[in-house]
This record gives structure tokens, C-alpha cells and sequence, in this order.
């Protein structure tokens, strides 16, 4: 598997900074409380957003992250978020062509909004491996079935990028890439074409084979459909102090910015 995949599946950037050390719950209770605060931010304090982004960056200082690749990984998902916010915006200002009018500047508000909710996101997955939000969020009250499906599909993508990695091994082995015979450029598409298909319905074959060894694997195991963990402990008063401080900035923002 190549390092650009196992970057972007395991976001987790090492237990570096205190944010680290903070329980997943504590993380996804303050996640939600401030994505909720932030989408709900009225049209006419545009400022609480800077307020937000700024107690954002505090917190990646925090935990020790990485600025530049905070950004950078928000930046992958820009183009969809100005995408809506520009339809948003279209919709709301129907026949004012005017975008600098207060409903033109509803585009600007729901990009900033997405972005820092965005931001939100990636803080709690380079500060959690997903498992501990997963076991985390089950604690909270997520279904166990939703809990388990979730944790087995994650680590599922690996296996499928296993397989994938296989696949395009042996299709540059046999020199796919090149039209069969050299020569009709629309021929050599369709041969193209055609063993991508295969190959496509290959990994298909494959993955729900592998899927019902694995199956058959967990259930040799012991597995129930229960996740079960050994690191399970009570929330400490350092987990408490974080998401009592969340609370506050984000009461402070709301009400006496």
C-alpha cells in the first residue's frame, strides 16, 4: 500500500501533544458543541467566525499539530464547500445579481462556516486513531451495530487497497497500459476498457472472498458483534477541564463577544 493512503486512512499524527492525552469522549462532545456553534453562528456576527478559527489554531498549538498540514488537508474539500456555498448563495440572492449584498454574503458565511466545522473534523482525527472515536462515540450511545460496521468497514479499506495493489502489480506485469496491437488509438481504449472491467469484477470476486474469511476468522475468535477493548477508563478531571474550557469559549464567543 502506498504511503499516500496509509496517510490519508490513518489521519492519527501520534500522541506528540496534550490534546492527545484527552479522552475520545471529551473530544466528541467538545467537536459537537462546536460545530454546532459555529453553524449556527447568526448572519450578522460574521466576526464570531474569526473567534472561532482562532480558538481553533489554539487548539492545534495545543496538541502540537502541524499548521501547514491542518490546511492542507482542509484544502482537498474547499472546492466542494465553495461549490455549495455559491449555490446557497445563488439561491438566496435569486434575481439580485448583486453578491455583495447581505444576501450575497450568505456564500461567505457558509463557506467560513463549512471550513471551520471542517477543521473541527480534522482536529479530533489527528488527535483520535478511529478506533478510539469509534469506542469513544459507542460509550456516548452509538449502537453497537453502527459502532461495529463502522470499525470493520475502516479497517476493511485497507484489505481492499491490499487487493487493488495486487491487481495493478500484475496488470503492469503484463505491460497494461499499451493498446493490444499498437495501433487503432479507439481499439486501444476499448481493450483498455475492457480489462478494467475484468479487473474491476476480479476485486469484486476477491474482496467478498477475503471478506468471508475474515468473517469466518473473528467468529473462530470469539467475535459476537461487540467491540471489546482493554483500555476502557473512567473520564479524569484533565477530560473534564478540557470540555468544561470548550464550553466556555464557545459561551464567551456566543454571548459576550
Amino acid at each position: 500500500m502506498s504511503n499516500h493512503w496509509v496517510s490519508v486512512l490513518v489521519p492519527y499524527q501520534g500522541r506528540a501533544g496534550c490534546l492527545h492525552e484527552i479522552d475520545a469522549r471529551a473530544k466528541l462532545l467538545s467537536l459537537l458543541t462546536l460545530v454546532l456553534a459555529i453553524i449556527t453562528t447568526p448572519e450578522n456576527r460574521g466576526g464570531d467566525l474569526i473567534l472561532y478559527g482562532l480558538f481553533l489554531l489554539g487548539l492545534a498549538a495545543y496538541g502540537r499539530l502541524s499548521l501547514p498540514l491542518i490546511l492542507l488537508r482542509s484544502a482537498a474539500l474547499l472546492p466542494l464547500l465553495f461549490g455549495v456555498g455559491l449555490a446557497t448563495a445563488l439561491s438566496q440572492a435569486w434575481g439580485n445579481a448583486d453578491l455583495g449584498t447581505a444576501r450575497g454574503l450568505w456564500f461567505f458565511l457558509l463557506a467560513a462556516r463549512s471550513w471551520l466545522a471542517l477543521l473541527s473534523v480534522i482536529l479530533l482525527v489527528m488527535t483520535t486513531p478511529f478506533e478510539e472515536v469509534i469506542r469513544g462515540a459507542q460509550r456516548l450511545g452509538l449502537p453497537d451495530v453502527l459502532a461495529s460496521l463502522s470499525l470493520l468497514s475502516y479497517r476493511y479499506l485497507f484489505v481492499i487497497l491490499e487487493e487493488v495493489s495486487r491487481l495493478n502489480r500484475a496488470a503492469r506485469a503484463r505491460n497494461f497500459g499499451a493498446a493490444s496491437d499498437g495501433g487503432w488509438r479507439l481499439k486501444g481504449v476499448a481493450w483498455r476498457a475492457t480489462v478494467t472491467g475484468h479487473m474491476i469484477g476480479s476485486l469484486f470476486l476477491r474482496s467478498f472472498q477475503r471478506g468471508e474469511r475474515v468473517y469466518t476468522a473473528m467468529l473462530a475468535r470469539g467475535y459476537t458483534g461487540q467491540l471489546r477493548s482493554l483500555a476502557e477508563r473512567p473520564l479524569r478531571m484533565r477530560d473534564f477541564l478540557f470540555l468544561l474550557s470548550v464550553l466556555l469559549a464557545v459561551f464567551v464567543i456566543r454571548f459576550l463577544a
